[in-house]
Formats: structure tokens, C-alpha cells, sequence
């Protein structure tokens, strides 16, 4: 490839079956991780250094370290794992000696070799469009307990571990239940049943109100009929104590009920606040 010595040297036409990011989402949705290129990874496979306490690290020179846009693209697993959904890296243009940080730039036209080569910006712009931890994107609450330890929380869902049939479900009975409150859809009555808070139109053969019962148990949590009843008029339950986390730890959350019916949690204020 010729080197290019102005911008009129550069094609910029769009290259043939390249499917381009997808820019729907506004920048203030995304969770920004900044890489300075220089002092984030190298290119090389390296395994931690295991010790007691915590390491006081190491000194750096004022000039290049060593960082390459590679280890970037190698360590995208890293970045997401963190929370992370958009990366936002130093400017990768030829620089002058010394400046690692890449913000004392000599030539618009050509990526520092320092940081690596064209071919690796590429590849990182590429990989960082294409990749999806674990295959899935997952919705999940970051949360913050007393000590300042932040860990992902799950909204509930439904059906976890049932297995898909061809048969349609049974039809509920309302005659004897207890009315807990009207439905945020249609509007029709929802009844406490075994199964859970349910609207008696979603019973129909035809046009059936698609509002999801509210369940009996959230994340071990029982919602008894005063707490629906309440999500059904107030659209918040009270607070309650006994949410279980996949780790196993209670916590304190309010459900929400936003105008389409679907239910969310909602964290209490912390005393610090």
C-alpha cells in the first residue's frame, strides 16, 4: 500500500458487502471505556503475577512503553466485562518522539508504528463492532453495596427453566379468587391465583391481553397480595428486604411497574445519601 501524503490519497468510498456499525444508539446510552494505546496491553500473552496485598505496581519512563493497538483487540473480553459497551481510544496518529500519550502529532496520514499498523486498527474497529460477550448482550442493574463493591443485578424474568410445548396452557378459573386490582392494559380485573396476578382477559380465545402476570416469588422474595395489589394502583410495591442476587445475597429493592406493565426493581437510597 503507497503510503498517502494527503487526504486526496485516501479512498474513502465505502467497501462492497461491509456491514458498518450500527449508530441507532446516542453516545449518552453507552458505557465509554477510554484506552490510552500506550499503557494499556502490549501484544504478548501474559499471565498475572499471583502475590499476597495488593502490588504497588510499576514505574513508568516519559516516553513509549510498549502498548499496541493488538492488545486492545485481545483484551475486548476485559473491557466488556466491566460493563463496558463502547471504546474510546488515544489518537493513534504518527507522533512526535516521546509522546506515548499520542496528542503531539507530526502526520494525520499513518498510525504510529509504535502502536502498530493499519492493519490493527482495522481489525480492533472490526472485532470491538462484532463482539458480544459470551455470544449474548443481557440487561442487568450495576449495584453498589456499602462497601463501594459494584455487582450486576438481574431483573426478574419469567419462565426461567420451563420448557417450551406445543400445548396450550390450561385455562385458570376465577370463580372464588380475589380481586387484587385492574389491569394496566385492559383494563379488565387481575385475580390472585395459584399461578400468580393475573388478568382475566389474558383467559380469552381471542384478543387476549398480553399483560404478564405478576409472580408469586421474585428472586426468592414472596409478593403477597397487598404488594400487587399496590403495583397495580401505585405502579411501586413498599420496599422489601428478602431479594436474593445470584450470589446469593439479599438485598432491598422496590417493584416498579412502568405504563406497558413490564416490572423492574428499584433501589432504595443508601444511608450515605
Amino acid at each position: 500500500m503507497t503510503q498517502p501524503v494527503a487526504i486526496r490519497d485516501i479512498d474513502l468510498t465505502p467497501k462492497a458487502n461491509k456491514t458498518y456499525a450500527d449508530i441507532s444508539r446516542e453516545w449518552r446510552e453507552e458505557f465509554i471505556y477510554f484506552a490510552l494505546i500506550d499503557r494499556f496491553h502490549d501484544d504478548q500473552v501474559r499471565t498475572p503475577v499471583l502475590q499476597a496485598g495488593r502490588a504497588t505496581g510499576i514505574s513508568t519512563q516519559d516516553d513509549f512503553f510498549g502498548g499496541k493497538i493488538k492488545g486492545i483487540t485481545d483484551h475486548l473480553d476485559y473491557i466488556a466485562g466491566l460493563g463496558c459497551t463502547a471504546i474510546w481510544v488515544s489518537p493513534i496518529f504518527e507522533n512526535n518522539p516521546h509522546a506515548y500519550h499520542g496528542y503531539d502529532i507530526n502526520n494525520y496520514l499513518s498510525v504510529d508504528p509504535n502502536f502498530g499498523t493499519e492493519q490493527d486498527l482495522i481489525n480492533l474497529v472490526d472485532a470491538a463492532h462484532n463482539f458480544k460477550k459470551a455470544g449474548k448482550p443481557f440487561p442487568a442493574y450495576l449495584v453498589m453495596d456499602e462497601k463501594g463493591k459494584v455487582t450486576f443485578e438481574f431483573p426478574p424474568r419469567e419462565g426461567k427453566g420451563r420448557t417450551k410445548s406445543s400445548e396450550p396452557p390450561p385455562k385458570i378459573d376465577f370463580t372464588g379468587k380475589t380481586v387484587v386490582g385492574k389491569c394496566p392494559k385492559c383494563d379488565g380485573q387481575v385475580f390472585d391465583t395459584e399461578a400468580g396476578y393475573i388478568c382475566e382477559n389474558s383467559q380469552r380465545a381471542e384478543k387476549r391481553c398480553t399483560f404478564k402476570p405478576i409472580g408469586k416469588t421474585i428472586l426468592e422474595q414472596p409478593i403477597d397480595a397487598v404488594q400487587a395489589a399496590k403495583i397495580l394502583k401505585d405502579k411501586k410495591s413498599d420496599v422489601m428486604e428478602k431479594f436474593i442476587s445470584k450470589s446469593g445475597k439479599p438485598f432491598p429493592a422496590f417493584l416498579v411497574m412502568d405504563k406497558k406493565g413490564k416490572i423492574t426493581f428499584e433501589f432504595p437510597a443508601s444511608d450515605d445519601e
